[in-house]
């Protein structure tokens, strides 16, 4: 029992010990850990915990688990990411403990939880070495390991608490004495790992780095009295006490300890452990032929697997490194530099991120801008050197030299990274144009690196947010969305910056460039319904010129993708219809309705088709409407006043779905069939209005924007206007009403002073150079020069020009000017 609590006691990355005879289940955790499938481990974890059927010991042991994962998943985490994790981790451990107060089960929890502490804080004490702010990172660094240092104090005289109350035998609800003693010894073992960090916190030969490595010493001489010789732990106690012992230049004291672990039944772990010590060891002490014959002997099995062993032939090659480079040595020391790369490379590959870290640090401390700059790899992490110190502008010039070196050397990753790298420092300083700049640059300069789409859309994205503030820089936005389009290939970045810049088009009229463009996008756009719906949009207003006889022949591109999305390669309709299917098939329906009058046969058949199992509320209400269309153009009145009474039946929510869809049909539609459908929806809201019990004010407030529409659509300008002055009164803050009041009055020519009147309210209510701002510039103008005043149109016009620009309406303003000048 004693090993199995050793063994799901597991300790983090950076203070691995040998747990006699792991269970298969913790090896599994620590190979989902290593490839960083961490969700994976949560899951499992918390599967565990929450079965009923487990015992409490098993609730307990996956909480240890659990609690390793999450601290194991922060050491993989860059430094201002790491706090969720660490969060979890807390909040796990006191979770437990405050479900089990006073029971010994909280014992392995609480270690864990401590060595929560000391982990961040050994971390955190490898970090401070490279940092600017060096001090203040290693007080930090000092902080946890002294909260860490009382964690383990503290738990130690609880554990002495709770020796008298266990049995001598351990169940599934109850630690045994045994078990108590084990993690005690453990928990010594720990607590001395935490005060050497904290001696390493201090400078060599300092009162308080002596006094911690004493204490350390101290707490591991405790357990020795308790152990036999072949638990493992002792293996472990003598190895660290051989560290401590070099750390205080106490040689002969480290030479007996290892005198004393060749005596031991080592496992292979604790014998490469062994080998590193004695490496560096040697080269503290000046013995390098030692520490030469261990770096040129076998270096591991693959099986046995031990960073403290890598490292420690880390440690030695940068000391050779070193020593070549002083003696001018630069076959030697270029050696020696290389081999010190691959090593850091092989621990990372080797033992994970985290190992990785620890490595480059070491790595880091030695390596300069005097390094040899053909070695790409010294090069650019001298440049992560100089980034972590906040050495920012020679950070980014390495970071450049590093880039051109690695392009001309054919290494496009390396270039690509580096380049993006730069970037991050500009935006960590401001310099947002900057880091536009480098974004869009590097995606376009390495467009065949495979995250190329990613960065140059997040320059894209962060123009986005100068743009919110700064309307002038629409220009350069859509000048980016066209370069992202024609560099990429398709992909989620192309399809979001063919929307965008299709949206901008349609917005200004350019209906053939946004159909273009919208037809980039692929059906996997995660909305792309709504880009059948702009399609719609845009081939209405194309083919609003077009002769009746050629309609379907300038259409057929827009058909054929729309039936692309619906009939299976046999030009068969589908089984199973999908959400795109069956909006392109109402689509398809609303245009042979619109611009057809032999195909209501087929709209209806598809419609039925597609109707078929639908749960979509949104779309049966579409189609629901279209229906009802093609039956009466069909002359099937009765079958359609059965769909309306279906309608009447259903929630009040369908009815104003119905009406916006009617809207939307007669909105494109020829003069004749869209003055019909208008009709249709006057008398629908004639029938349905009173029936509006219960409706939310926002419901009304559509409900009677329809009905404006409608009468619109109908030709009844009068009572349109009539309709919307009264929403317009009621709802004084409502932007859309009070825009569409007056697009409603610039359509009369017997209101040009509530049309001037109406269009300013509106420039008052939009920020400046935003594009309703510019449609009431453009219709203020325009009504003046309708009422026959040129020159006051010229007037604003030209006023608009020199103080803010036409924006995305320099083809409208143009086009009036051009109208009103002699």
């Amino acid at each position: 029992m004693k090993n199995r609590i050793l063994a799901f006691l597991v300790l983090f990355c950076c203070c691995v010990t040998a747990c006699a005879d792991p269970q298969d289940e913790t090896a599994l955790l620590e190979g989902l850990q290593q490839r960083g499938l961490f969700s994976l481990v949560e899951y499992q974890c918390r599967s565990k915990i929450n079965d009923p059927a487990s015992s409490a010991r098993t609730r307990m042991e996956w909480t240890v688990h659990l609690i390793n994962a999450f601290s194991q998943n922060a050491l993989r985490h860059p430094s201002d990411q790491r706090e969720p994790y660490w969060k979890r981790a807390r909040d796990t451990a006191a979770d437990f403990v405050a479900k089990h107060p006073n029971d010994p089960l909280v014992i392995p929890v609480k270690l864990q939880a401590a060595l929560v502490l000391s982990a961040n804080g050994e971390l955190l004490r490898l970090e401070s070495t490279i940092s600017k702010s060096a001090g203040v990172q290693r007080e930090y660094s000092r902080e946890q390991l002294r909260l860490a240092t009382r964690a383990l104090s503290e738990l130690d005289i609880e554990i002495r608490d709770f020796l008298p109350q266990v049995n001598q035998e351990a169940t599934e609800d109850q630690l045994s004495q045994a078990e108590l003693l084990s993690i005690q010894q453990n928990l010594q073992y720990q607590l001395a790992r935490t005060y050497r960090n904290q001696a390493n916190t201090y400078a060599d030969g300092t009162n308080d780095q002596i006094a911690s490595l004493q204490r350390a010493i101290t707490a591991l001489k405790k357990p020795l009295t308790q152990l036999a010789d072949e638990d493992p732990l002792v293996a472990n106690i003598y190895l660290a006490l051989l560290a401590c012992h070099r750390e205080l230049k106490q040689f002969d004291e480290a030479n007996s300890a290892i005198s004393k672990l060749q005596e031991l039944p080592l496992t292979p772990v604790a014998t490469l452990k062994l080998r590193a010590e004695s490496v560096r060891l040697s080269l503290d002490t000046g013995d390098l032929e030692s520490a030469l014959k261990s770096l040129n002997a076998p270096h591991t099995s693959k099986a046995t697997l031990v960073p403290e062993f890598d490292l420690a032939h880390l440690d030695a090659r940068i000391y050779f490194w070193g020593k070549a480079a002083k003696e001018e040595n630069l076959k030697q020391a270029e050696n020696y530099q290389q081999q010190s790369v691959l090593t850091v490379k092989y621990i990372e590959e080797l033992h994970g991120p985290y190992w990785g870290r620890v490595a480059e640090l070491r790595l880091l401390r030695f390596a300069g801008m005097n390094g040899d700059n053909t070695n790409l790899a010294v090069l650019e992490r001298t440049a992560d050197d100089l980034y972590r110190k906040e050495k920012l502008t020679e950070a980014i010039a390495a970071y450049d030299a590093t880039a051109e070196a690695a392009r001309n050397g054919g290494d496009n990753d390396l270039a690509f990274r580096t380049l993006y790298k730069a970037a991050l420092i500009e935006q960590k300083r401001g310099n947002i144009e900057a880091f536009i700049e480098r974004l869009t640059t590097t995606g376009v300069q390495l467009r065949t690196h495979q995250q190329a789409p990613a960065v140059h859309m997040l320059g894209v994205r962060t123009l986005i947010e100068l743009l919110n503030k700064d309307p002038s820089r629409q220009q350069d936005f859509e000048t980016l969305l066209a370069e992202h389009i024609t560099y990429f290939e398709q992909g989620s970045t192309v399809d979001q910056a063919a929307v965008w810049l299709a949206t901008l088009q349609q917005r200004r009229q350019n209906y053939e460039e946004a159909i273009t463009n919208y037809m980039i996008v692929r059906p996997e756009y995660p909305d792309y319904p709504t880009i059948i719906s702009h399609l719609e949009q845009c081939w209405a207003v194309r083919l609003k010129d077009t002769p009746n006889e050629e309609l379907l022949t300038v259409a057929k591109p827009f058909i054929d993708h729309l039936r692309s999305l619906i009939y299976d390669d046999s030009d068969q309709i589908p089984d199973q219809w999908n959400k795109n299917s069956r909006y392109a098939a109402t689509a398809l329906a609303g245009f042979l309705l619109t611009y057809s009058t032999e195909n209501y046969d087929t709209a209806e058949s598809l419609l039925a088709a597609a109707s078929s199992d639908a749960t979509d509320k949104n779309w049966l209400a579409i189609a629901s409407s279209l229906r009802i269309v093609s039956l009466a153009a069909q002359g099937k009145n009765n079958a359609a006043r059965e769909h309306i009474n279906d309608l009447k039946s259903s929630s009040h929510d369908q009815w104003l779905q119905m009406l916006e869809q009617l809207q939307t049909v007669s909105t494109g539609a020829p003069e004749a069939t869209g003055k019909a459908i208008a009709q249709m929806q006057i008398h629908l809201i004639n029938e349905l209005t009173d029936q509006l019990v219960g409706v939310m004010p926002d419901f009304k407030t559509r409900w009677y924007l329809i009905e404006a529409e409608a009468y619109m659509q109908s030709g009844n300008l009068s009572d349109s206007l009539k309709k919307y002055q009264t929403l317009a009164q009621r709802n004084p803050r409502h932007g859309l009403i009070q825009l569409r009041y007056a697009q409603a009055l610039s359509r009369s020519d017997e209101h040009f002073e509530s049309g001037l009147i109406q269009w300013r309210r509106i420039l008052q209510g939009n920020p400046p150079k935003s594009d309703r701002w510019y449609e009431a510039k453009y219709n203020i103008a325009s009504l003046y020069f309708r009422e026959g005043n040129r020159e006051e149109a010229r007037k604003q016009i030209r006023y608009l020009e020199v103080t803010s620009g036409f924006g995305t309406w320099e083809q409208s303003f143009q086009e009036l000017l051009r109208q009103a000048s002699p």
